[in-house]
């Protein structure tokens, strides 16, 4: 147990991770490791709870605990509150989430998804100029 004896302890965690999530079985993308079993690690590392998380999912979370200065704006636009935001953002594959509220709803909800393994081809100047920040 690696933690043992410590005052620090985590006893609650959660983790974004690249792969699919089937049940309590995990499997990392492009990695050597095994599938891993989530109730498995818990109860090895003596966890109250682990919640393991899309990496984009992690990262619409975390996105909205960012204040100015902690980002880019790349078009120019203002930031309009309460509006959708969606990630995109390259590793193994094409990440990709959506952030936004419904009518009415005081919290955002994040919706991952998986753009795949696939490419991106820019068609203007803007997409372009975005291909060549991101290279």
């Amino acid at each position: 147990m690696p933690f043992k004896g410590k005052d620090t302890y985590p006893k609650i965690v959660c983790i974004g991770i690249a792969g699919p999530k089937d049940g309590d079985d995990v499997q990392i993308t492009n990695a050597p490791w095994p599938i891993f079993n989530i109730q498995v690690v818990k109860k090895d590392l003596e966890f109250d709870e682990l919640f393991i998380l899309n990496d984009f999912e992690a990262n619409g979370y975390g996105v909205l605990c960012m204040t100015e200065g902690m980002y880019t704006v790349v078009n120019g636009k203002p930031i309009v509150p309460g509006a959708p935001k969606v990630l995109l953002g390259t590793g193994t594959g094409l990440g990709e989430c959506i952030v936004t509220k419904g009518h009415g709803d005081v919290d955002y909800v994040v919706y991952p998804g998986e753009g795949g393994h696939v490419d991106f081809a820019p068609r203007n100047a803007l997409e372009f100029g975005f291909m060549e920040h991101i290279k």
